[in-house]
């Protein structure tokens, strides 16, 4: 058993690092009015950043009559919440880079569930929360961040306890508890602390499977009920279930956490399906341009 999610990121042999450049490109794509000349400086300083946006931006997909060699051309084709996104995704990537040979399986499904969870929360932010969506789909992007370090410290020994909460039905985080003496969104949360984001971020991640041990701010509370929604939403879609009455093999405490219909919820599922339906086509269409 180890002791303390400070003992997991001792046993890291490098600790995955949220660079502190996607964190400001972020900052600057978001803001009412963008700084483009600080944002085209801050591409401009990671080679693998700057070669991507071009790379995309004079894909097949944008067909745009000329050739792009500039950042600044490829920010006016590609669009800020296109660039942002590839800024995040790549510095994601360090999460998982050194796990994928030995589990591509089990990171690969990781990877997929959030995204998927991280665009059914840009969704719900949309509807219930517009000031917060983008805070909302960077808490989707990052709420099982925790797991990743536990399989990159872990390995097998993870995996098998992964595998186990899904033969047996049975709570990972209380199997990660019993066997590890703490669970994936404690683990998650002190990353984000390391990473220096946001307090409420990291309020979002480690409640999100238990929004009722939160006590302190409704408009956190709300949020983080949000993103248990979210995860919720997205292995309903991903476990091919149908039935609101089939939430209960997901989470039998949901209706003790939300307040919602089944029509509500029947409409959300539906909504969501689209989201994320509509991202895979196009993610196609860009590996097409790719290739």
């Amino acid at each position: 058993m180890l002791a303390s999610p400070d003992e997991i990121f001792r046993k890291l042999h490098r600790l995955p690092v949220y660079p502190g450049l996607a964190s400001e490109i972020v900052k600057i794509c978001g803001a009412h009015e963008a700084d483009i000349p600080s944002l085209i400086k801050l591409i401009a300083s990671d080679q693998g950043l700057t070669l991507e946006i071009l790379k995309v931006a004079n894909s097949r997909f944008y067909n745009y009559e000329k050739q792009i060699s500039s950042i600044e051309g490829a920010i006016v084709i590609l669009g800020m919440d296109m660039v942002k996104q590839m800024a995040v995704s790549l510095s994601l990537s360090s999460l998982s880079r050194n796990i994928l040979l030995n589990f591509t399986e089990m990171s690969s499904k990781l990877a997929r569930h959030a995204l998927n969870t991280a665009l059914i929360l840009k969704m719900l932010g949309e509807n219930f929360d517009s000031a917060n969506h983008e805070l909302l789909y960077y808490s989707g992007l990052l709420h099982d961040s925790g797991k990743l370090i536990f399989l990159q410290v872990l390995g097998e020994e993870y995996a098998i306890i992964y595998q186990k909460s899904v033969q047996e039905n049975r709570s990972l985080c209380e199997l990660e508890s019993e066997y590890f003496g703490m669970n994936h969104t404690e683990v998650g949360a002190v990353l984000t602390q390391r990473w220096h984001l946001p307090e409420e971020l990291t309020h979002l991640i480690r409640y999100h499977h238990q929004p009722m041990d939160y006590k302190s701010g409704e408009k956190v509370d709300f949020r983080i009920r949000l993103v248990y929604l979210g995860n919720l939403i997205s292995h309903f879609i991903e476990n091919g279930l149908m039935h609101y009455d089939e939430l209960k093999k997901l989470d039998s405490r949901y209706q003790d956490i939300l307040s919602i219909t089944e029509i509500e919820f029947g409409r959300l599922v539906e909504q969501a399906r689209k989201e994320i339906q509509a991202h895979f086509e196009i993610t196609k269409l860009l590996e097409m341009a790719h290739s």
